[in-house]
């Protein structure tokens, strides 16, 4: 077929003809007819088009324009040179005839020295380099077009597609727009099928697939099919080939399907985040195919999709219902579906991180209702507050985590149920508690293993202020449950003490009743009385213990919380002076945070962390630059309001001032819920004899969110902690207490159940365990773990922990062929002299990356804690040194996420240091 020259191959011609023949006003060029232009315009100006179909013609035109002193022009024809004659030929530039030709065109217009020999230049091809503007390129700057160059051209000319050699996810992204798809349906099938084989070398053979399936259908988004192609991930050869029919038997293998399902996820996940309307379109897409295939049941198995997000909550709610009914065997059901809702992509969002939480505490609490409970009938306070202290108030945290309930009826049936379990449960404990503590009031309160609170200041603050300066922080209201989760982030910065001579810690009992008026006022005044702030202050300022060790003018001083600052948070500054004082020993702070929050009804769910009160958080700060030690407490705990929290009994008190939400004065007899308590330790100011429910559905008063006053461990056991910020020197007879905040088995992860009863086993120490000292560096290296890979051995193997906790397995199985190859690669070695860690450094982190691949990459922090025998608080400085030496580049290889789950991405990391199985 005789050849048209485009307007873009006479452009490029035109501008190498300026660009050696700068004054050039006649060209004549080859064309078998008319062009659909009559000017063009260059750098240097206009050019005339005109066609002459015969020498004949030809000869006039260019006699013409002399004639008329013409602008310049470019006389087109058919003809040969030869035609022409030499005559003519002497008044056109360089005296020739002109053929141009896309290929030559291409080396014209990007002035070229060269064009890679593997690539095909048909004419369409050039067309679209012609007409494309030249990008930068340090190929084409030295005169060469490479193949991937000239791709990258066409590609986004004539398709938008940013770059030359797009991968599978690339292409779902392009294929998102309506005018990407128009493009790609206007392209004539011999186009398509020289595109999609290019596009097939970089994003597989399945790309070819899709894109004749998009030119085919109109309505086909690949988007949505790679989304549908997860649940068919391990699908039957049957189920296979429905999909393959489907897309017009395209390959479809076990590989295919994983690598369209991936890129689709990673698109998703990235269009969810961009655009989330565009996001909820495709999701919905993605579910409708998926039940048009005929698999709606396994829409679970997504892993992004919002159906299945849904499903899979569902399913835990379903998995649940069949452990109250079931017993303990059906918990690793239980566990397993906890496991899938966390491989789902939505629970890396942090708008669901509380609702994972509370799947976590009801794992956990549905272990927990299955222990052996306690029949010891002779217990006595002491050894009943310890229990609770160990394991009561664990179980009370989850159980408060479940009170907001759940979006999915099948799940928030589940949690009422398991709540309602536990709850009763816990009145039986209760009851044994109230009992045991009405016996001790009668008695006097006069036990070794118990710390009244009204001598809280003489034995533990007073030991310590001989020894540093002290802030007393008393946060009204404080429960053990919200002390323990505060201090999940306070000893992320500070130590937890304990006084093995002092017997610190030991369980504190409040005053009776259990409330403000009574308990913080003989907290702060060292003697049981009752009173407001002006008689804590006094008291405060003239504890004898305290006076001791301070002088005339630098008294104990005590702010309550009206003189703490501003709203905005600013400290006051004689608050901060004081605190800034050395001389001044002790410093009390009172808090009404948790106390406050207790007031209203709603169900407000609050995570308690030291960001939640601002002024606490500003406090420990000034402490730990002043190098002041802290003791956080409390006045008294708090019960929870429940659903099934009942009004004011009959016989109740109403209208007398010595009545509470949750005790009464001794007018009637101690009804159902009810006991009688009096002694010594019961407030004079009511008389020495109360009556206070030991159930937690009793109430005298409006709904609140919480009440204290009553006789439940709850409220009467305060929180007690001793705190060191990190980096300082211990205090003389002082020790890091190891034990204080350590989970039982049941909270952790992957806990061993018992092998006769099936429950699971606590990991607690026993009240009258020998508490730690402190280590030196000869028990360090005697205490010295084997190393992790000896370098003398050929095939080197994990070597076995040892572990002093009874659940905590044993490293015992051999490494991993990739860990011992990691460890032995030179970016391994390279990383470790960067981060300029020790051997021991480097064998804990191997140790960390094996454990976390024998769990699928997830652990919560206190199980890892608990398999490498070592306290939570160590913990975080081998997890940061594992992460200096695995996170490349900063790529969150291995990290800590939300509910402190260590997450090690293995298929990343074994990637990044090119290590196999």
């Amino acid at each position: 077929m005789n050849a048209i020259p485009s307007t873009h191959a006479l452009r490029a011609q035109l501008e190498a003809i300026e660009r050696k023949e700068g004054n050039a006003r006649r060209v004549a060029m080859r064309s078998y007819g008319p062009v659909r232009t009559n000017a063009i315009e260059t750098a240097s100006g206009p050019w005339q088009i005109e066609f002459c179909p015969s020498a004949l013609a030809f000869r006039e035109r260019l006699a013409a324009l002399d004639a008329e002193a013409a602008p310049r022009t470019v006389l087109l024809t058919p003809c040969d040179a030869q035609d022409l004659g030499d005559d003519v030929l002497a008044f056109l530039v360089r005296q020739r005839l002109f053929d141009p030709k896309p290929r030559e065109m291409v080396k014209e217009r990007f002035e070229l020295r060269q064009i890679d020999p593997r690539l095909e230049l048909p004419d369409w091809f050039a067309e679209r380099l012609l007409e494309a503007s030249a990008p930068e390129s340090a190929n084409l700057a030295v005169g060469y077009l490479d193949e991937a160059s000239a791709w990258g051209i066409v590609l986004r000319s004539m398709l938008g597609l940013e770059t030359a050699r797009p991968d599978l996810r690339i292409l779902l992204a392009w294929a998102r727009s309506e005018r990407a798809r128009a493009a790609w349906r206007a392209l004539d099938e011999a186009q398509r099928d020289r595109i999609a084989a290019w596009i097939a070398e970089s994003a597989g053979a399945l790309a070819s697939v899709l894109l004749a399936k998009l030119a085919a259908d109109a309505s086909f988004d690949p988007l949505a099919w790679g989304l549908a192609c997860e649940v068919m991930l391990g699908g039957t050869e049957r189920e296979l080939g429905v999909l393959q029919g489907k897309l017009d038997g395209g390959p479809l293998d076990g590989e295919v399907l994983r690598l369209y399902s991936e890129a689709a996820r990673g698109e998703f996940l990235f269009l969810r985040g961009s655009s989330p309307e565009e996001a909820t379109r495709v999701a919905r897409e993605g579910e409708r195919v998926i039940e048009s295939l005929g698999f709606a049941a396994r829409l679970a198995q997504s892993s992004v999709l919002p159906g299945s997000w849904k499903a899979r909550w569902s399913a835990f709610g379903a998995a649940l219902h069949e452990v109250l009914q079931r017993g303990a065997d059906a918990l690793p059901a239980l566990a397993a579906q906890r496991g899938e809702i966390e491989s789902h992509a939505f629970a890396k969002e942090e708008s669901e991180a509380a609702r994972l939480a509370r799947a976590t505490m009801a794992l956990r609490l549905a272990r927990a209702i299955f222990l052996p409970a306690a029949n010891d009938a002779s217990a006595g306070l002491a050894e009943l507050s310890q229990r609770y202290l160990h394991e009561g108030l664990w179980v009370d945290r989850a159980r408060e985590a479940l009170i907001p309930g759940d979006s999915d009826e099948v799940l928030a049936r589940a949690y009422r149920s398991l709540s309602e379990r536990a709850t009763e449960r816990r009145e039986l404990e209760n009851q044994r508690f109230a009992a045991a503590l009405a016996a001790a009031t009668a008695n006097g309160g006069d036990d070794p293993g118990l710390l009244p609170i009204e001598e809280l200041l003489r034995l533990a603050v007073a030991p310590l202020a001989r020894e540093l300066p002290v802030l007393v922080l008393v946060l009204d209201g404080l429960s053990w449950p919200i002390a323990v989760e505060l201090m999940q982030n306070v000893l992320k910065s500070w130590s937890a003490l304990g006084h093995a001579e002092l017997r610190i810690p030991r369980p504190v009992i409040a005053a009776l009743p259990t409330i403000t008026e009574v308990s913080r006022a003989s907290l702060l005044c060292g003697e049981l009385v009752c009173g407001g702030q002006d008689t804590e202050k006094k008291g405060f300022a003239n504890h004898r213990e305290l006076r001791k060790l301070s002088s005339a003018k630098k008294e104990p001083l005590l702010f309550h919380q009206d003189a703490l600052g501003h709203r905005a948070g600013e400290l006051a500054l004689e608050l901060r002076a004081a605190l800034s004082d050395d001389e001044r020993r002790v410093v009390g702070v009172i808090l009404n945070a948790v106390d406050d929050s207790l007031e209203k009804g709603d169900q407000l769910e609050l995570r308690w962390n030291v960001a939640l009160i601002p002024l606490l958080e500003q406090l420990l700060e000034l402490a730990e630059l002043q190098g002041r030690a802290v003791i956080l407490t409390s006045d008294h705990g708090h019960v929870r309001e429940l659903l099934s929290a009942q009004a004011k009994p009959a016989g109740a008190a109403s209208g007398d001032e010595r009545a509470g939400s949750r005790y009464r004065p001794a007018t009637s007899a101690a009804r159902d819920g009810e006991l009688r308590l009096r002694g010594p330790r019961v407030s004079k100011d009511h008389g020495g004899d109360i009556v206070a429910p030991w159930s937690e559905r009793l109430r005298y008063g409006k709904v609140k969110r919480g009440y204290h006053g009553g006789a439940t461990p709850q409220e009467v056991l305060v929180p007690l902690c001793i705190l060191r910020s990190l980096g300082h020197e211990l205090p003389s007879g002082w020790e890091v207490d190891e034990q204080l905040f350590s989970e039982p088995a049941w909270w952790i992860e992957d806990c061993v159940a018992d092998a006769a009863g099936g429950v699971f086993a606590s990991t607690r120490a026993t009240a009258g365990a020998k508490r730690p000292t402190r280590r030196t560096k000869k028990d360090a290296a005697a205490e010295k773990q084997p190393s992790l890979f000896p370098v003398e051995e050929p095939e080197p193997a994990l070597a076995a922990t040892p572990n002093p906790l009874p659940s905590a397995a044993a490293d015992t199985t051999p490494a991993p062929a990739w860990l011992i190859a990691l460890a032995r690669t030179a970016l391994w070695k390279e990383q470790v002299r960067r981060a300029h860690a020790a051997e021991r450094d480097a064998e804990l982190a191997l140790r960390i990356l094996r454990i976390l691949s024998e769990h699928r990459g997830r652990m919560l922090r206190a199980a890892l804690a608990l398999r490498l025998a070592v306290p939570p608080f160590r913990l975080r400085g081998m997890l940061s040194m594992a992460q200096r030496l695995v996170n490349l580049e900063g790529y969150p290889i291995l990290e800590v996420r939300e509910e402190e789950t260590v997450v090690l991405e293995e298929g990343v990391l074994r990637g990044q240091f090119g290590v196999g199985e």
